[in-house]
Order: structure tokens, then sequence, then C-alpha cells
């Protein structure tokens, strides 16, 4: 029983989800390819930068699918354009949970879920390494921008993410 012990913490930590970066690393392997909820593919390799239509708007996203590159998320990042941001494509629906470690500039978060729908918008304040953002609804996808930008487009909870 004590040999098993180490084997069963060690299995233990490596199932918490805990969060790093502006993504959290639960997340498991690489998505591309994966079909949308319009239908269509979301066929970027991890670091590409596709097009989207948040609620109708079109923003340029980076593409985060490796837990390297959620883990990182928009660390370090001193000025992100004005339509951009960053799209974390999970492997599957759960509660994803960020925070803004090492992150200078004040972000938005969307959750979006399965469908296509934003589930859940939340104000993400630089350098905050307290507050822990998970998501309330499972949500297959979430996108990072900055602070503001879904106010000044009139995007909320509902609207509909195509890719």
């Amino acid at each position: 029983m004590i040999d098993s012990l180490p084997r069963y913490c060690l299995i233990v930590l490596l199932l918490l989800p805990l969060p790093a970066g502006c993504g959290g690393p639960e997340e498991g392997p690489s998505e591309a390819g994966k079909e949308s909820p319009a239908g269509d593919s979301v066929a970027a390799r991890a670091g590409d930068r596709i097009i989207i239509q948040v609620g109708g708007v079109p923003v340029r996203v980076r593409v985060s699918q490796t837990p390297q590159e959620k883990e990182r998320g928009l660390m370090f990042t001193e000025q992100l354009p004005a339509d951009e941001g960053m799209l974390f494509v999970f492997e599957s629906q759960h509660r994803p949970a960020f925070w803004m470690k090492n992150t200078p500039i004040d972000l938005d978060l969307a959750f979006i879920d399965g469908r296509g729908r934003i589930v859940e918008i939340c104000h993400m304040e630089a350098l905050d390494e307290e507050t822990i953002h998970r998501s309330r609804h499972p949500a297959l996808y979430a996108l990072e921008v900055n602070a503001g930008w879904f106010r000044e487009h009139g995007i909320a909870v509902g609207d509909e993410v195509r890719f």
C-alpha cells in the first residue's frame, strides 16, 4: 500500500485543473480540423491566425490549441490590436479556468459552448494573479480580446460565434 501511495498522489496531481497564464493547462491534444458549431472546420494549425465572426463582427484571432500555447495565452503581450484576440480550442466541453499571470493588459473573455453560443463574458484585470475566471457553464472555446471589445460591439451572452 505504501509503495502505491506516490503513484496515486502523482495521478491526483496530474488530474487537478490548475490555471496557468491566460489559459488553463487542463486541455488535451490539438484539435486541428475539429468541426465547429457552424459546420465549418476550425482547420487552423496551432498558432495560425484566422478570422471569426462574433455576433456578426469580424475579429482576427490566433488559435491556441496545444497545452503550451494555452498555458502561455497572452502572457507578456503589451498591446493587442483593436480587432484581434486569441481563440482557445479545447478537446471537449468543460468549465475552463483562466487567470492573468504575466499579462500586462486588461482583457475580456468569452466562454463559448459547443453550439457556438457565448455562455459567459467576464472582464480580467492586468496582472491579477489572485482571481481565477472559471466558466460557470461548459465551454468548448474561449475568446480573449481587449477589455471593452464586447461592449463596444454590442456583443452579449447568447450571441453566435462562427468559425
